[in-house]
């Protein structure tokens, strides 16, 4: 396990690189400003899934990587941003929270700048809950749109996640899936993505109806052997913090788009090299999916 110096190594990175890009960018150093944000995503996305990574700060980090990558990206381009440098200012503090007793919470704000959809109510049985407890991730989540197969190189896959199969369905407190791409030695290949929280929780089923965009192309998934990882994370209020409940994950020779794929589940921790894979429970319960290549 990484030494606590390690990750007060890793956040002291990343509070200078936060500090001189947005330094950059609010002097108008487009170039350098871009360039740091790019580095930073980087640096995050590549610690971010580690299991040395507390629970609590996992999603912080996505959603901050994200942040940072939509800012560089708005950079390069002409068209007025919708997130600015005063913006990135304002998640210096998240960063200080990082690795602490505190929560590392995001502004509600800048978490929607990505996603403008509404945060959707879930059922419960005869009550609805409208509103995340402290600690619990965005109701918007943060979901890609899909790329022009012309720009990233060939066709590329959507997901539609329509629902899962739990036994204990209704018992889950803001409920979502989070996705993942890594090859096959285990890198991590484009930027994790999450549903909003669960539109509904029924019977043996927690409902989402979200769908997914891959952004990179069919053919290089093919050729690194990548698959799509799927997280079904909920939140405990008890202990505060997002948990892994179970996993999937679907090979690209398992895409079928004439049908509904079906993936069956297994035990938490998530392994990205898929050697310690254990069913999650024994009762005919899945993953349901609808996939399609767009091209």
């Amino acid at each position: 396990m990484a030494s606590g110096s390690a990750r007060a190594m890793w956040k002291r990175e990343w509070m200078a690189m936060i500090r001189s890009s947005v330094e950059a960018d609010t002097w108008g150093q487009v170039l350098e400003a871009t360039e740091g944000y790019e580095d930073l995503s980087r640096s995050i996305t590549s610690k971010s899934d580690s299991a040395e990574v507390p629970a609590k700060d996992r999603a912080s980090l996505n959603r901050l990587a994200a942040l940072v990558t939509m800012r560089a990206q708005q950079l390069r381009q002409t068209e007025p941003p919708r997130i600015l440098a005063a913006d990135m200012s304002r998640l210096i503090p998240v960063f200080e929270k990082l690795f602490t007793s505190e929560e590392a919470i995001i502004p509600q704000d800048l978490c929607a700048l990505d996603d403008g959809s509404k945060s959707p109510a879930v059922a419960r049985g005869s009550q609805t809950q409208t509103t995340a407890p402290e600690g619990a991730t965005s109701t918007t989540g943060y979901l890609l749109p899909a790329p022009l197969p012309s720009a990233v190189g060939g066709p590329v896959l959507s997901i539609r996640i329509d629902r899962i199969g739990l036994k204990d369905a209704q018992e889950y407190i803001n409920p979502f899936i989070a996705i993942s791409v890594y090859d096959s030695v285990g890198a991590k290949v484009e930027a994790q993505q999450h549903t909003p929280f669960a539109t509904e929780l029924r019977p043996n089923y927690v409902m989402f109806g979200n769908t997914v965009h891959i952004q990179t192309p069919l053919q290089r998934l093919q050729q690194t052997r990548a698959a799509v990882f799927f997280e079904f994370i909920h939140y405990k209020p008890k202990k505060k913090y997002q948990s892994t409940r179970c996993w999937t994950f679907m090979e690209m020779d398992e895409i079928e788009t004439a049908s509904e794929t079906v993936l069956e589940l297994y035990a938490k921790p998530t392994d990205i090299r898929k050697k310690k894979v254990r069913l999650f429970s024994v009762k005919p319960l899945y993953l349901h999916l609808h996939v399609s290549v767009n091209s």
